[in-house]
């Protein structure tokens, strides 16, 4: 059997429809052949075991800004079978300047992934840092989206000498200080799981002298 990974179901209510639907959406970070097909096979293996409503998302990050196919069509000349159409979102097609003033978590999420110039690195980090302080989250999700930008929107040390110094000058005392304690509890989470990892790969070893 295929494996594959479904990476966010969401269990809500849209605003113009009864009932509970499950929103996918499947983030793919490189280009494939035939991802549509792939899509209506993970949709279908989703409604068989939920038997619900089902909205199908997929966020695309890959580079290349060619159009993605929206719908798997199986048909003949006198009957089509099937039609599966899904909603789509392209972000390199997607200008970050667009979402920054918009205190959503999921444009917080992506904004790393936009479209955006190597010299806007700086600022893509800089928007998000000021996002992050205007929006009310729980550790937990503070460093879920502090991990998608640090990893999306790499910098350099020359880099992160200028971000720290314009953090200082855009950013008001008062969102700095909420920034260094997001940026603190993350990455003192991060050196606690290293330290737990270290000590169960160091008993692994030893076990297996034993």
């Amino acid at each position: 059997m295929e494996k594959h990974i479904v990476e966010i179901i969401i269990e809500t209510k849209l605003a113009d429809e009864e009932g509970l639907v499950l929103i996918h959406v499947e983030g793919q970070a490189q280009r494939l052949l035939d991802y549509n097909k792939k899509m209506f096979k993970y949709f279908a293996r989703l409604y068989e075991k939920y038997q619900r409503k089902i909205l199908p998302i997929v966020v695309y990050s890959h580079d290349a800004k060619l159009d993605e196919v929206d719908n798997f069509k199986i048909e003949f000349s006198f009957l089509k079978v099937l039609e599966f159409n899904f909603l789509m979102l392209q972000l390199r097609k997607i200008p970050w300047r667009q979402y920054i003033r918009s205190n959503n978590q999921v444009a917080a999420a992506l904004i790393g992934m936009m479209n955006y110039t190597e010299i806007e690195k700086i600022s893509v980090r800089i928007e998000f840092a000021r996002m992050m302080t205007n929006m009310q989250l729980d550790p937990a999700r503070s460093a879920l989206l502090t991990a998608f930008i640090e990893t999306y929107v790499k910098l350099t040390e020359e880099e992160e000498i200028l971000y720290r110094d314009r953090l200082k000058q855009e950013l008001t005392q008062q969102e700095v200080e909420k920034l260094i304690e997001i940026t603190t509890s993350y990455h003192e989470n991060g050196r606690e799981q290293g330290k737990l990892e270290g000590k169960l790969e160091g008993k692994a070893e030893v076990a297996k002298k034993c």
